[in-house]
């Protein structure tokens, strides 16, 4: 059975892969050189844009950073 806690974490998860993604694709860049650049592991960083695993609040700081945005910025609609 699905809880509402877990709507909001799978909720939250698609906004902020959605919004990376868009920063990513503004910026001309890969998901490899976003993970690249964000010293993260490519497959991993993969599975989060896709859903397969969850956001860390980690791995949310520093995409925000190599990004250069406010982590606000992965909430917006």
């Amino acid at each position: 059975m699905t809880t509402a806690k877990t709507l909001l974490f799978k909720s939250a998860n698609s906004r902020i892969a959605a919004n990376i993604k868009r920063l990513v694709k503004k910026r001309g860049w890969t998901v490899e050189k976003l993970a690249f650049d964000s010293d993260l592991d490519k497959g991993n960083t993969y599975n989060m844009l896709n859903g397969k695993i969850n956001f860390t609040l980690r791995t949310v700081v520093k995409f925000a950073e190599t990004l250069e945005v406010d982590l606000a910025e992965f909430f917006r609609k």
